[in-house]
């Protein structure tokens, strides 16, 4: 993906980063997408990862998560019984009420959200 993106916009400067390990981030960065990573991130430690990720973002900068996310609970366990087997107890999926909190006490606004599946949701946010 960072080779096409490289040849459609070679002007972009673009690095691949780890929530495991945000030491090695140089910013100030215009924006940061995460595609299908924040779930492998920490659940005790995802308030602290957007407090550091607001950090390395420049005013006006944009950070974007897609991910298995859920709306509630309740969507968690009715996923569960529709997965089944299938179903990944090892994961702590995010909540999109627990990431909104987290990402309004890092300062950012404004958030939209957008559920692009039954279990799938994307936020765009903005450092102000």
């Amino acid at each position: 993906m960072l080779a096409q993106c490289h040849a459609r916009h070679p002007e972009f400067e673009l690095h691949i980063g780890s929530f495991a390990d945000l030491s090695a981030a140089r910013g100030p960065f215009d924006g940061v997408v995460s595609t299908f990573a924040w779930h492998e991130s920490a659940a005790d430690r995802r308030g602290e990862l957007l407090v550091a990720l607001a950090s390395m973002l420049k005013t006006g900068a944009f950070l974007c998560f897609a991910d298995i996310m859920f709306a509630s609970p309740t969507a968690v366990t009715d996923a569960r019984r529709t997965l089944g087997r299938r179903w990944d107890d090892t994961e702590v999926y995010a909540l999109v009420s627990e990431l909104d909190e987290h990402l309004r006490a890092a300062a950012f606004r404004p958030l939209q959200w957008r559920q692009s599946s039954p279990w799938h949701w994307i936020v765009l946010a903005v450092r102000p």
